[in-house]
């Protein structure tokens, strides 16, 4: 009889054994699951991304190289070099756009900026260089971390190695980065030479583009 009660204590002890182990693993898993369903929820760099998504219009041109009169009204600019563009042939309001799309992948989330950049198109025609009216280049960025988000300049370049000869801003182009960004604008620098007709060299600086973000209605 005793032997037979013993055995039953026995087995009892083995089953609750057995029902708290299952418990803690329930527990345990549902707290893991819990926990990264939070980190899912609170990414700090998917909040980013989500911020920025949209349009970014233009918001002003800086060239820091010599003062150009593109549309010949006697008046040259540096600054205000977007100025310059207005009414020049084609040029297009409706093209001055970055539109900015957060992208996701199975292993991942990224900030794809995709922008169309205004310049002044000079050509080769027998021994002249003409200003031959504005055209567009489009670019595109990637950003995949906090740290490209922080500080894009450092990762978001494109090295231009365009050798039309028939194109001289294309032609004079080093690269094309990404200066500035954030929820509110963004900021691209393209380091280039463009032709002065006045002196008749190229002048070697830095072509800014200023883009502010547009409110969603």
């Amino acid at each position: 009889m005793f032997f037979t009660l013993n055995i039953n204590i026995k087995e009892n002890m083995k089953y609750n054994k057995f029902l708290l182990t299952a418990f803690i693993a329930l527990l345990t898993s549902f707290f893991f699951t819990s926990c990264s369903k939070d980190e899912e929820e609170t990414n700090p760099f998917e909040n980013l991304a989500s911020g920025c998504e949209g349009e970014y219009h233009l918001a002003g041109i800086y060239w820091g190289g010599e003062p150009l009169d593109l549309n010949k009204d006697g008046v040259s600019h540096s600054y205000d070099l977007w100025h310059e563009m207005v009414g020049i042939q084609n040029y297009s309001e409706s093209k001055n756009i970055v539109r900015v799309v957060n992208e996701k992948t199975k292993d991942q989330s990224y900030i794809r900026v995709c922008a169309n950049l205004p310049y002044p198109n000079y050509i080769k025609k027998d021994k002249d260089i003409i200003f031959s009216g504005i055209e567009y280049i489009e670019q595109e960025f990637s950003i995949r971390n906090e740290s490209e988000y922080l500080c894009p300049r450092n990762n978001c370049r494109n090295v231009l190695n365009i050798s039309k000869s028939d194109n001289y801003f294309l032609a004079n182009v080093s690269e094309i980065y990404l200066e500035e960004f954030n929820e509110h604008g963004l900021t691209i620098k393209a380091h280039c030479k463009i032709y002065i007709s006045s002196n008749d060299e190229m002048s070697d600086a830095d072509l800014i583009y200023f883009f502010d973000k547009q409110k969603q209605n």
